[in-house]
């Protein structure tokens, strides 16, 4: 009996505890998103520091490996970045087509004079996208900030860990979700079906994720908008569905994303090099010449006619906006979104069949960035 009051016990103290920890957690994390919104400047301590005139020329008479070539940029930061009370070297490297930063920490040897000091290694870490890494002190220990997509939108607040025999891990606090919620005024099914589509609960949700190639210029829009391996369905509603392709200049990575041409196929129409876009920026979108891609051309056509006089504007399909697919109530729906990148707040909902094309509805995307505990994957071991 007293061994099962006693179990009874040390379980309620248990779950007490884990209750006051996830609470700390969740005012932890409202905290640092109130101290980054409201002014960082003057509420936030960066712990980190460039190094002095010796410091510098102690870490390049080194000849770190990772300083030794660069792509984007590379840096020296001294920072505290464990917690141990010693100053420490990070070197940082942002490199390769996802601009993703590469990060190396080392001991810092205390040193009076200008001969090359001994560098040990203690970890290597990612340091997310495109940004060079950043430091924030809160509550006498230093926090590192990263992001993976190269957008604060997916901020991540972690701390660095080590122990006694020198294994390193990062733990991640904090991270920011980005809620999608939908409105419209639109009763039609289609509608419906769209605004119960981006408010899906899920870390794959695209409506939630952009998608940002280039991550030195501004996002091109929410994921849907960009299905690497084609719009899939039966676009006109004629019982032939189909893929409807994006195409880009050739050999680039994110053709889907900067794409100038638009065909139809089971899988990619071959493209000549000639008709290919030479750059980004300098060829209007249109769909490939040939009678396999007519549906393709007839439907954005009639769409353009329907869009026009629904918006008072003139709409010339594919030259403007963005679009995706979508099914309702046995019938495929086009959305597009013709306002400024990054697109994905303004959708504008067609359907197109075999005699003609209608307007449905527009449905809004509203999106709030919340800062959360980190409840999976918060464990990163460091390699060293």
């Amino acid at each position: 009996m007293k061994s099962l009051i006693k179990l009874i016990l040390t379980i309620s103290i248990l779950l007490v505890t884990n209750c006051k920890a996830e609470e700390v957690d969740s005012e932890f994390c409202q905290k640092i998103s109130l101290l980054l919104d409201d002014n960082p400047q003057a509420e936030i301590k960066n712990p980190s520091r460039q190094p002095n005139k010796i410091e510098a020329e102690l870490v390049n008479n080194s000849h770190l490996e990772l300083l030794n070539h660069t792509d984007y940029g590379t840096g020296i930061l001294i920072v505290d970045i464990d917690n141990d009370g010693k100053e420490d070297l990070l070197v940082w490297n942002i490199s390769g087509t996802g601009r993703s930063v590469a990060g190396e920490v080392y001991e810092y040897p205390i040193s009076t004079n200008k001969q090359p000091g001994h560098f040990s290694l203690k970890f290597s870490l990612e340091l997310g996208i495109l940004y060079e890494p950043r430091f924030i002190t809160i509550n006498k220990s230093n926090y590192l900030l990263d992001t993976d997509s190269g957008d604060d939108e997916d901020l991540k607040i972690s701390k660095i860990n080590g122990s006694v025999n020198k294994q390193y891990q990062q733990q991640v606090i904090c991270r920011n979700q980005t809620v999608v919620h939908a409105q419209t005024r639109c009763r039609h099914p289609a509608c419906k079906t769209l605004s119960a589509n981006i408010e899906q609960d899920a870390d794959t949700n695209p409506f939630a994720t952009v998608e940002w190639p280039h991550k030195y210029t501004a996002p091109a829009g929410i994921s849907v908008y960009y299905p690497e391996n084609g719009s899939q369905g039966d676009f006109d509603n004629t019982g032939q569905p189909t893929s409807i392709w994006r195409i880009g200049r050739t050999g680039y990575s994110y053709q889907f994303v900067n794409w100038g041409l638009l065909g139809l196929g089971k899988s990619m129409p071959e493209v000549k090099e000639i008709e290919a876009p030479l750059s980004d920026d300098s060829f209007n979108p249109r769909v490939l010449d040939g009678e396999q891609h007519n549906r393709l051309r007839r439907t954005l056509s009639e769409q353009s006619i329907i869009l026009s006089a629904q918006l008072h504007r003139k709409i010339e399909l594919p030259k403007q906006g963005q679009f995706f697919l979508f099914d309702s109530n046995n019938r495929t729906y086009w959305a597009w979104d013709f306002g400024e990148p990054p697109y994905g707040e303004e959708i504008h909902i067609t359907y197109t069949n075999a005699k003609k094309s209608d307007y449905i509805g527009m449905v809004k995307v509203i999106r709030d960035v919340v800062t959360k505990p980190c409840k999976t994957d918060c464990i990163i071991e460091l390699r060293n």
